[in-house]
């Protein structure tokens, strides 16, 4: 398969296939997105509560087109994100996008965390990828 060909990153090296690609099109769709609605109350590092939700938007909509398409066409099986169906998808979708919105406002920063110095653009596929792959496991065992 051609996409195997271009891995690239840490996401990919720390994560299974769905989590690595889900944590890069975070940071590519809800980084800018971020960007572009950020405005109105802005939090001590500069980063706005807009930007907040412009990006948990569209983590969450990127997540749930993502789950879509992996379930609908075989040819991208080997990125399905296995046993989560359904209201999960929602669940997992809206919970993901929150986490990663939050780590692009600099949550971690603010809390006092060293790693919320970091660069988002580091932070958001690293942090974000490791919270969609826990947040996964729990929805699958949930099932079970």
């Amino acid at each position: 398969m051609i996409i195997n060909e271009f891995r690239t990153g840490a996401s990919f090296w720390l994560f299974s296939p769905h989590v690595g690609v889900l944590a890069l099109l975070h940071l590519s769709v809800g980084d800018p997105m971020a960007a572009m609605t950020a405005g109105g109350f802005r939090y001590s590092n500069g980063k706005s509560f807009g930007g907040f939700v412009g990006c948990a938007l569209a983590c969450s909509a990127v997540t749930v087109i993502f789950c879509y398409l992996t379930a609908r066409y075989e040819f991208l099986d080997e990125f399905a994100v296995d046993g989560i169906e359904g209201m999960k998808v929602v669940v997992y979708s809206i919970v993901g996008g929150i986490i990663t919105a939050g780590v692009e406002i600099g949550f971690l920063e603010m809390l006092g965390w060293p790693l919320g110095k970091v660069d988002d653009n580091f932070t958001i596929p690293v942090i974000g990828g490791f919270a969609l792959s826990k947040l996964g496991e729990s929805l699958v065992l949930s099932s079970q």
